[in-house]
């Protein structure tokens, strides 16, 4: 287990609301963008097109690629 979820649930025991407020803030927060990606990959990430969604108040950006029905949605991708 991380260091990071031991403090959460440490955090959890003494303080539930806090920890709550920890673990949102760890979930809506993406990690630092990558600066060994391929240049591949990064070519294609290029061609994504941006876009923001509300979510109980929140603002979450995504990324989309092509067009049509289908939909992925994947978190933590980072």
């Amino acid at each position: 287990m991380t260091s990071i979820r031991w403090a959460v649930r440490g955090l959890q025991a003494v303080a539930p609301t806090a920890a709550a407020r920890v673990a949102e803030w760890l979930f809506f927060t993406p990690p630092r963008p990558r600066r060994d990606i391929p240049d591949p990959l990064r070519e294609l990430l290029a061609t994504g097109r941006r876009f923001e969604l509300k979510v109980e108040r929140r603002r979450v950006v995504g990324w989309q690629w092509g067009c049509g029905p289908a939909i992925y949605l994947v978190h933590g991708w980072g």
